[in-house]
């Protein structure tokens, strides 16, 4: 007699997984070649947040270690989160390869901050505002501009701390003449917000 064993055995799970993307939402994604001899491909999953369910991308498993991907970088979600799963030509599948974080390129400008009415102290010009917001601030560039002038001035950059409210004093100001002041939030990748209402 003839007795055909069934292949129960899984493949290894995949390891190594990496990729970039670049500023057009072209994601490269590659791993580690499984060693299976029996080993029929890949199937790829993605998932919009860590706790999210994923989604099957690979209709039919893929051959090779490496996959491309597009996705969307004008959203306000900061990253993408991949994983592969082997499998083999019985249709044994591996277990899920280790999550892989792919953080989106930063295409979103901050929000602008909201001055409050400033005032006038004994030391200068009092002001105060709230902060953008947008989570990745990392300063506060303050401008100013004689009212008989066109040229924004920058006087001061305020780090951001996580205030809930930001204060300046300008001892800079000229006395007797009307000031504009402005403000612009940076974020961590460099983009400026639209400047707050003089």
């Amino acid at each position: 007699y003839f007795y055909q064993l069934v292949d129960s055995s899984a493949p290894g799970k995949p390891l190594g997984l990496q990729g970039t993307i670049n500023e057009d939402g072209y994601v490269s994604l590659r791993w580690n070649a499984n060693t299976d001899p029996d080993l029929y491909g890949y199937q790829v999953y993605r998932s919009n947040f860590q706790s999210e369910e994923l989604v099957l991308l690979t209709e039919e498993p893929v051959m090779l270690n490496q996959f491309q991907d597009r996705v969307n970088v004008n959203s306000l979600n900061e990253a993408v989160f991949y994983s592969v799963m082997a499998v083999d030509r019985n249709q044994n599948q591996s277990k899920l390869s280790e999550l892989f974080k792919l953080a989106l390129p930063d295409k979103i400008k901050p929000q602008a901050p909201v001055f409050l009415p400033s005032s006038v102290k004994e030391e200068g010009v009092l002001l105060s505002w709230l902060p953008s917001g947008s989570s990745d601030v990392v300063r506060y560039d303050v401008y100013r501009q004689a009212y008989d002038q066109t040229e924004w001035i920058r006087i001061k950059m305020v780090s951001a701390a996580g205030d809930s409210l930001y204060t300046f004093i300008d001892n800079g100001a000229a006395i007797n003449r009307i000031t504009l002041y402005t403000l612009i939030a940076i974020d961590e990748t460099g983009l400026e917000s639209d400047a707050a209402q003089p």
